[in-house]
C-alpha cells in the first residue's frame, strides 16, 4: 500500500447521505454545526449560495459543483445571499419532513436541487490530515468533468439520491 492509503485507512471514516432537496426561491436554510464531520453538498440542478459561519465571503454553487465543509462548521445555504435563513430543524417541522425522500421547501420560484450528506470520523482520535483540512473544499462542475472518476461518483450519488427504491 501507498502512504495515502495507509493514512486514509486509519481515519475510520463513515459516510451518510442526508437527502436530495427540491428547493424553490425564496429559500434559506441554516445548518447547525456538528462535531467530527465534514458535510458535503452537490448542486445537481440550479444554483445557490453558501456562507460558512464566521466567514465573510459567500460561495456561489451551480450545476455539478461539489463543496465539502470540514470541521463540522455551521453554514447557510440559500437562493440568494440576501434571503434570511430558517433553522434546519424548523424547516423539518414546517414541512413535516418524514426523514426519507426528497426535502421539498421554498416559495415556488426558481428551483435548485442539492444532494446533501456527511463524512463522519471516529470521535476517539485526532488526525493531522483532518486537523489541517481547509474549512471549505470546492470542486466546480467544469473541474469535476475533467476527472472522469469524480463525474461518475457525482452522477451515481445523484441517481441514488433521486431513487425512492428500497436500498437506494
Amino acid at each position: 500500500m501507498d502512504a495515502l492509503t495507509d493514512i486514509l485507512n486509519t481515519l475510520r471514516l463513515k459516510s451518510s447521505l442526508y437527502f436530495r432537496t427540491e428547493l424553490t426561491a425564496p429559500w434559506g436554510i441554516q445548518v447547525p454545526p456538528k462535531g467530527r464531520v465534514a458535510r458535503f453538498h452537490i448542486a445537481i440542478r440550479g444554483q445557490c449560495w453558501l456562507r460558512i459561519d464566521g466567514q465573510d465571503e459567500d460561495v456561489f454553487m451551480a450545476n455539478g459543483d461539489l463543496v465539502i465543509i470540514a470541521h463540522g462548521a455551521g453554514h447557510i445555504l440559500a437562493d440568494s445571499p440576501e434571503t434570511p435563513p430558517t433553522d434546519l430543524a424548523d424547516v423539518f417541522e414546517e414541512i413535516a419532513y418524514p426523514g426519507s425522500g426528497p426535502l421539498v421547501y421554498g416559495g415556488g420560484g426558481a428551483g435548485c436541487c442539492l444532494v446533501c450528506g456527511e463524512f463522519a470520523f471516529d470521535d476517539r482520535e485526532n488526525h493531522p490530515l483532518l486537523d489541517n483540512l481547509p474549512l471549505l473544499l470546492k470542486v466546480t462542475g467544469d473541474q469535476s468533468y475533467n476527472a472522469k472518476w469524480l463525474d461518475s461518483v457525482i452522477g451515481f450519488i445523484a441517481h441514488e439520491a433521486a431513487s425512492l427504491d428500497p436500498g437506494a
